[in-house]
């Protein structure tokens, strides 16, 4: 091959490369995102959680994270209608006052499903770890959907999830 031939398939590459992220990771010019923040899992396979309110006028929420290496990214999102939210952050609050600093001798959990069933979040109390977890399995149809807090950050997502908190 021609060094000329190698250096345009070179500059291709890059260029195809550079459109392909902006394609994958851009947000629409028509969909606007007020992204309200993110919780870093804090294991071993580090996963961040990100909240999202996908239309400002609403309460719905989305919630994301992605695995794989940056050319195999693999979003997992689920949304939140403002009625599950309200529900969400019910089971949180509870846990936050009254669960969290106890250390149950059988196996403990809260579970929430959302009204299309699609996404489950949750606590429990893990004996591995001698501590409560936290969890979101944001699409069942998916297969590693799911993110595992510790239970420290349940102040982080009570505050992501309050709606009366968002301008």
């Amino acid at each position: 091959m021609k060094p000329q031939a190698r250096l345009i398939s070179l500059l291709c590459g890059i260029i195809f490369v550079f459109l392909f992220n902006n394609l994958v990771y851009s947000q629409t010019a028509a969909e606007e995102v007020l992204r309200i923040g993110e919780i870093k899992s804090g294991q071993a396979q580090e996963r961040t959680l990100i909240v999202e309110q996908p239309d400002p006028n609403s309460g719905d929420l989305r919630l994301k994270f992605f695995t794989g290496e940056t050319y195999e990214r693999t979003e997992h999102a689920g949304i939140l209608s403002e009625k599950d939210v309200k529900n969400l952050l019910s089971l949180f609050e509870s846990f936050q006052s009254h669960m969290i600093n106890t250390s149950p001798e059988s196996y403990t959990e809260q579970i929430f499903t959302s009204e299309d069933g699609l996404l489950e979040s949750g606590c429990f109390f893990s004996r591995e770890f001698n501590d409560w977890m936290i969890y979101f399995e944001l699409n069942k149809n998916q297969p590693d959907s799911f993110i595992f807090l510790s239970a420290e950050k349940v102040k982080e997502v009570v505050d992501l999830l309050r709606i009366e908190d968002r301008g």
